[in-house]
């Protein structure tokens, strides 16, 4: 199994395309890692940011397949990420994840593809990446 795993300074420093990878967006080092792990198990490509800055710099860099964006992060929240990318003109998938801050609908309609409630097992993780970033390459 390989791991691909990249950061933002991996993206910028060694040029690496983030081209049919998973961003996950989440300032919570936990939630980042178990995230990561469990789509590296089914070998995805990820890339990681920390806030909705990083995230957005990424995405500048190379389109990902889809974002999983956290909706409360520091500097700039997942809403006005996500807001952010539209204007810019990100059409990929955006699927929230929230431990509440947000609902479903809200999410839907601030124009996430999805939602995922915190906490969420894997099971369900697996299965909205698989529906709009397909299966693992």
């Amino acid at each position: 199994m390989i791991r691909r795993v990249f950061s933002f300074q991996a993206v910028f420093t060694r040029g690496l395309s983030l081209a049919g990878l998973i961003l996950v967006v989440d300032d919570d080092p936990g939630t980042r890692g178990w995230v990561r792990a469990a789509l590296e198990l089914e070998d995805y490509a990820v890339a990681i940011a920390v806030d909705g800055d990083e995230a957005l710099a990424l995405v500048r860099a190379a389109e990902p397949a889809l974002i999983l964006l956290d909706v409360r992060l520091p500097v700039r929240s997942g809403a006005e990420t996500l807001a952010t990318l539209r204007e810019h003109g990100f059409l990929g998938p955006v699927v929230f994840m929230s431990a509440g801050t947000i609902s479903e609908a809200e999410a839907l309609t601030r124009g996430a593809a999805a939602y995922l409630p915190k906490p969420f097992d894997i099971d369900c993780l697996l299965a909205v990446v698989a529906q709009f970033a397909g299966p693992a390459a």
